[in-house]
């Protein structure tokens, strides 16, 4: 189990960005949300990587407070992993006594009963990151690529365009429906193929929920990759292919820590 959020009415508590096993190395000077001091709480041989918690949750009706916080918890990670292999723990994940005694005696009994697990996960994640791939689509090129090689769309252009404009629009409405499921199919079909090539090219794979795209590009696919070093090299040769279909356009982010794969 990974600890609890932290609720108002909590008072002492320890902020945890994730988990490492320290071993002999130093840990990195590094300060995290609202520049508090960051430092791992060890255990055996595994370390929280904490600092102390104010009294409440960090929470805001302000977005951009929020998100400066997010960065600044996964810029902690970040930099712990230049030289450790880190487990992250989610945005606001909070250590506290519910008997209001010493929160770090509560992560030290943490590390200990939840070690074994925490140290497979480590191992899982050992020598590896995560990466983002998204595919979009922009619609109308799709369309137009998807019509000049469909003759169902061709003959149903044809007859609109030669019908009375009573039946050319009960025409164009059923145009467009076919379409619309033509394309959803292709961008099934597509998504597919692609994703049968990314699998083998990464460690591990996880399907993510498509996000909202701007500029007239549509997200078809959203996946998180646990990627070696030595499978980077092919895995973004697999991504060039797709980028010369018009209309397509791939992207690859990372490396992030590796949330996705984390539990």
């Amino acid at each position: 189990m990974m600890p609890e959020t932290l609720s108002p009415e909590a008072q002492d508590a320890l902020y945890v960005y994730g988990i490492v096993e320290p071993g002999d190395l130093p840990p990195p000077l590094c300060h995290g949300l609202d520049g508090k001091e960051v430092y791992v709480l060890a255990e055996e041989t595994l370390g929280a990587i904490v600092h102390n918690c104010d009294l409440k949750p960090y929470t805001s009706d302000d977005p951009d407070t929020v998100e400066k916080w997010v960065r600044a918890h996964n810029g902690v990670l970040e930099r712990f992993m230049e030289d450790f292999v880190v487990l992250p723990c989610a945005f606001n994940t909070i250590i506290r006594d519910q008997a209001k005694g010493d929160p770090g005696e509560v992560a030290r009994q943490w590390l200990i009963a939840e070690g074994e697990a925490l140290r497979t996960r480590l191992q899982r994640l050992a020598g590896k990151a995560e990466y983002g791939v998204q595919v979009l689509w922009e619609p109308s090129t799709v369309v137009q690529a998807l019509a000049g090689a469909d003759e169902e769309l061709q003959e149903l252009k044809a007859r609109v365009e030669a019908s009375s404009p009573g039946m050319a629009y009960m025409l164009k409405e059923k145009l467009q429906r076919v379409t619309r499921s033509k394309l959803e199919v292709a961008a099934a079909e597509f998504c597919t193929r692609l994703m049968t090539e990314v699998r083998i090219a990464c460690d591990d794979f996880r399907i993510e929920s498509n996000k909202r795209s701007d500029g007239g590009w549509v997200m078809v696919a959203n996946w998180a990759c646990l990627v070696r070093p030595e499978q980077l090299e092919l895995l973004g040769r697999v991504l060039e292919k797709p980028m010369v279909e018009p209309g397509v356009k791939v992207r690859l982010t990372g490396p992030w820590p590796a949330y996705s794969f984390a539990t």
